[in-house]
């Protein structure tokens, strides 16, 4: 026994509806994602991982916390660091005075993950047949530092 279906299909007992091509819905657009620009950008300061762990270290006093930063530095298996700040440096002075508040800590990695972000940016888009409006994502990557609102937005302005 064969019954008429919602929207003309047959349908018989015991058998999946077929349809005809003309009453099936269209397919809906296919959204592809495409990378079309790629760059990478990392700070200038190259600290090798046992300088870094010692410059660290000296900011205790204890020698228990002395050798636990060792230890801790030894165990991650990181080569080298890449650093938009050197702790020791003068511009981190105010840092190691007076505890930084976040706003503090925000600010200074805006002032030097900006220029990066956008320099990179750059390179991604250059050569690229579209203007800057017209990219449909932007992926952004950092280690460490946060700003709110973030890097990514600094970069669309």
């Amino acid at each position: 026994m064969s019954t008429a279906a919602e929207g003309g299909a047959i349908r018989r007992a015991g058998h999946e509806p077929r349809y005809d091509l003309a009453q099936l819905p269209p397919a809906p657009p296919t959204t592809v994602a495409v990378i079309e620009g790629m760059a990478t950008g990392a700070p200038q300061r190259v600290v090798a991982q046992a300088d870094a762990a010692a410059r660290v270290s000296e900011l205790f006093v204890d020698p228990q916390q002395r050798e636990r930063i060792s230890r801790i530095y030894d165990k991650t298996r990181i080569d080298t660091r890449r650093m938009a700040v050197d702790p020791l440096d003068d511009e981190f002075d105010e840092f190691r005075r007076e505890p930084a508040t976040i706003r503090d800590r925000m600010n200074l990695f805006y002032q030097h993950a900006v220029p990066l972000a956008v320099d990179v940016a750059a390179r991604a888009l250059d050569g690229l047949p579209y203007a800057p409006d017209e990219i449909g994502q932007l992926v952004f990557v950092t280690s460490t530092g946060f700003i709110a609102p973030g890097v990514d937005v600094e970069i669309v302005k």
